[in-house]
Formats: C-alpha cells, sequence, structure tokens
C-alpha cells in the first residue's frame, strides 16, 4: 500500500474512531440522565467509556506484539488529558469550580504516576497489572464515597422506545470502536514497520491525540452545555482508565519498557503535570484561564522535546 494512502487511511480511522466512541458518549449520557447518575460519576462512566478506543488498541496490541505502541499511547494520552485538553477546556470555559481539597485530588496523581514507578525496572508484568486494575477500584470506591455529599444529578424522562434506540446505538458504537481499532493496529504496524519509527514515540505523540478525540469532543459539548464540572470529572476518569488500561495490558501480556531519553522525558513531564494542576486544583478552588494556559504550554514543550530527542537518535 502507497505510504500516502496509508496515512489517508490511518486517519480516515482515527475519525470513525472518535465519531464512534462519541455515539457511546453521547447515548450512554441519555441513560444516565434517564437513571438519575450523579454528575461526578457521570464524569467518571464517560472518562471509561471515551478510554474504547485506548482499550481497544490495548488489546490489539497484545494480539500483534506491540504493546510498547499501547503503552506510549496510554501514557501520552495522560499528558495529552492534563496538558492539553485540559488547559483548553479550562481556558475555553474561562473557569472550572473545584472543592480546593488536597485529599480529593492527591491518590489521583498518585494512582497516575503508578506505572511510571512499576515500569523503572524495565518492564510491567501480570502481577503490576493485577495490582494496578485493583487499584483503580479501590480508587474509584474511594472517590465515590469523597462525593456522596454531591446532590447534582440528572434526571428525565425517556420512553422506551427512546430507551431501546439508545441502547442500540451504544452497542453499535462500540462495535464500531473495537473493529476499527483493529484495522488501525495492522496499519500502523505496516507503517512503522516500514520507517523503523520508535512504537513508543508514535503511540506518544500521534495515537495519544488520535484517540482522545471522545474527550475533546465531551470537553467541547460540556461547554456548549454549561456544564463544567462534567468536562473536568470526565477528563479526570478518563485518565485514571488510562492506568486501568495498563493493567488489563499487563496482566495480557508484559509489557517491556526502554528506559531511554525520550521515557525520562515522559516521566518527568508526567510528575511535574500532575504536581502542577494539583496546586492549581487546590489554590482559590478554581481553574482560571492563566492556569490553562500553563497547562497548555506545559504540554507544548513536552511534545517539542520528544521531537528533538527523536531528531538527535537519528
Amino acid at each position: 500500500m502507497d505510504t500516502v494512502v496509508l496515512i489517508l487511511a490511518i486517519g480516515a480511522l482515527f475519525f470513525i474512531l472518535g465519531k464512534a466512541a462519541d455515539i457511546v458518549v453521547v447515548n450512554v449520557r441519555k441513560l444516565g440522565e434517564r437513571f438519575g447518575v450523579r454528575l461526578f460519576f457521570l464524569g467518571i462512566i464517560l472518562g471509561l467509556l471515551t478510554s474504547l478506543p485506548e482499550l481497544s488498541i490495548a488489546i490489539n496490541a497484545a494480539a500483534y506484539d506491540a504493546t510498547p505502541l499501547s503503552y506510549g499511547n496510554l501514557l501520552g494520552g495522560i499528558i495529552v488529558l492534563f496538558g492539553l485538553i485540559m488547559g483548553g477546556s479550562i481556558v475555553v470555559n474561562r473557569k472550572i469550580s473545584t472543592d480546593g481539597k488536597t485529599e480529593s485530588i492527591a491518590p489521583i496523581a498518585l494512582f497516575l504516576c503508578l506505572p511510571l514507578l512499576m515500569s523503572l525496572d524495565g518492564s510491567i508484568g501480570f502481577l503490576e497489572g493485577v495490582i494496578l486494575i485493583v487499584a483503580y477500584f479501590i480508587l474509584v470506591f474511594f472517590l465515590h464515597q469523597d462525593s456522596s455529599h454531591e446532590t447534582a444529578v440528572f434526571h428525565v424522562h425517556i420512553t422506551s422506545a427512546k430507551l431501546a434506540k439508545t441502547i442500540f446505538l451504544t452497542a453499535g458504537g462500540i462495535a464500531i470502536v473495537i473493529a476499527s481499532a483493529s484495522i488501525l493496529m495492522r496499519l500502523s504496524q505496516t507503517l512503522l514497520e516500514r520507517y523503523a519509527v520508535p512504537a513508543f514515540i508514535v503511540g506518544t505523540l500521534v495515537f495519544a491525540i488520535g484517540t482522545n478525540l471522545p474527550e475533546i469532543m465531551v470537553t467541547f459539548r460540556s461547554w456548549k452545555r454549561h456544564i463544567k464540572e462534567l468536562s473536568l470529572s470526565n477528563l479526570i476518569g478518563s485518565a485514571l482508565a488510562n492506568v486501568f488500561i495498563i493493567g488489563i495490558l499487563a496482566s495480557i501480556k508484559t509489557i517491556p519498557v526502554s528506559i531511554d531519553a525520550a521515557y525520562v522525558s515522559l516521566i518527568a513531564i508526567v510528575v511535574l503535570l500532575l504536581a502542577v494542576f494539583l496546586r492549581f486544583y487546590r489554590t482559590g478552588k478554581e481553574l482560571t484561564r492563566r492556569e490553562g494556559l500553563v497547562l497548555i504550554v506545559m504540554y507544548l514543550v513536552f511534545v517539542g522535546h520528544q521531537l528533538a530527542i527523536t531528531a538527535l537518535a537519528r
């Protein structure tokens, strides 16, 4: 297959992937509204579901022996979520309210750093994967307890016919996500082999943007509908889901990790980005436009550094 055609096909698949996941997100939100799900947990559910592309790619990566690609995608996704998309969401919304509690956000930051700590010996194996999966459910339970005082819920009436349609669209969207991710993995493998591009770099810089299209869409929808807190909880939920998926991937197949300059750079920016976000979350009980711009700049610095490392390596 010609390179140009291959790249266009990959781009088209990313578009389909994002659209299909968006169908899932929209219809799951309708289900949440129907059953009166709390705003925070609607965001967590959406965060897990908007990570369907990452989950599908992770499963296919294990099947095609390309776990570094998926691992880079998932870690790069955390940077995209907290840098580019979170920063953009704050800038667009002007400001987003928070509870200002360290105990609310610190466990999330620590959980997101777990795979980085586990990988320092050069791999993440089955036992570590199981630990990440269990830790995810423990953290979600903790967040549920912490938000038990929340009173804001959605509750709207949906007829039986519309409910059936919503469930059908949700299932269909999931099927399209899985199928398109499988094809995408095959095409990307061909491209990687042709140009000998490090899989981890491609996953970190390219796939991390493409597979987070649903989060970008949810952020935009939240802004249009004036539900700022949904955008925040969705992005946090998606980041948590990324680590959960790393656990699933590692439990299926050991993830080899090359501790090189690109990876050290990634560790540094993840830790720094989460520390800065933690600081912003605590101050003034709101995230401001200036703070959003800082997060975006940090993401751009990371991208520039990764590209410079790749260029020097050649």
